[in-house]
């Protein structure tokens, strides 16, 4: 299957390589597309130099192009890669991790573009660029789930390749470890597994409940500064995010004890320590606005009552 860091380049590299393979006239051909897919990048710097509109940042487009030339290559001749980087771990599995050094980049000359362009919006122009952030995330977000349901999948093909059983066999067939004295059952392990995944999963469900909370205030925000029920939902928002922030807490905990009390039929174990920050961080910038506006909204009606 090929990972999600892998596109474009992979399906493209795979296409070049057989059309190059299916004769001289396709070998141009393909030399030809070849050239101006990895010379796009500067194609548009000469563009926007042209148009006078570009910046510092734009250089960056040059090192993105000579990424994608070499990055690319590596796609179209996969057999290439250990000669190149003369690594005997480098193999075609390791493609992906060329795909994602070329996104990585890609990635920061985007947000370059997104912090040079926000520095000289207007309040409602920045509006319209918090809503297209809400929405890439609600995207993200999906695919998040997406993946955590694919790895639950391929968690218990893996288990099961390793268990003689059926999914549903005996409830205690299992492997005895002789050395720790423990009874490891393969059907509690599928059992935790999918428990696993959904405790995961409510995090980014609630997530995306305050994303859409959030999108409905700024399209009401862009309508109305002073919008009374946005003001309203904002304050709302804030105990939506506590609400996430004591899931986190109160899920890491569940998950903890819930494999120390089933250690002994669990064959692995995953215990992790959680401080959501960056979440906490949100909250109180939630709870900040929600009062600077419903400030900022009370001033203005205590204007307008002296006109």
């Amino acid at each position: 299957m090929t990972s999600i860091f892998s596109v474009p380049f992979e399906p493209i590299g795979n296409g070049l390589r057989a059309l190059s393979l299916s004769g001289s006239i396709g070998n141009i051909v393909a030399i030809c597309l070849y050239i101006i897919f990895c010379s796009s990048p500067i194609i548009y710097y000469i563009f926007i130099r042209k148009c006078k509109k570009h910046t510092a940042k734009d250089e960056l487009l040059w090192i993105i192009s000579l990424c994608l030339f070499g990055g690319l290559y590596l796609y179209i001749n996969p057999g290439m890669i250990n000669e190149i980087s003369g690594l005997s771990q480098l193999t075609k599995a390791s493609l992906p991790v060329v795909g994602c050094s070329i996104w990585s980049i890609i990635i920061f000359y985007v947000l370059l573009c997104i912090l040079h362009g926000a520095e000289k919006k207007e309040a409602s122009s920045l509006l319209s660029i918090i809503y297209n952030i809400i929405l890439a995330i609600v995207v993200v977000t999906i695919l998040g789930l997406g993946v955590q349901v694919y790895s639950l999948a391929t968690e218990i093909t893996s288990v099961a390749s390793a268990n003689s059983d059926s999914f549903f066999g005996p409830l205690y067939d299992g492997i005895t470890d002789e050395f720790m004295g423990y009874d490891f059952n393969f059907n509690a392990t599928y059992i935790w597994l999918i428990a696993e995944c959904l405790l995961g999963c409510i995090p980014s469900i609630m997530l995306l409940r305050i994303l859409f909370i959030t999108k409905n205030i700024v399209r009401k925000l862009q309508v109305d500064s002073f919008d009374e029920t946005a003001i309203e939902k904002l304050g709302k928002l804030a105990q939506s995010c506590n609400h996430v922030v004591i899931a986190i807490g109160l899920l890491t905990v569940v998950q903890n004890f819930a494999q120390l009390l089933l250690v002994k039929y669990l064959p692995s174990t995953n215990y992790e320590v959680v401080f959501p920050i960056y979440t906490l961080l949100f909250v109180f910038i939630i709870m900040l606005l929600a009062r600077k506006f419903s400030e900022n909204r009370d001033l203005k009606l205590d204007n307008d009552s002296f006109i």
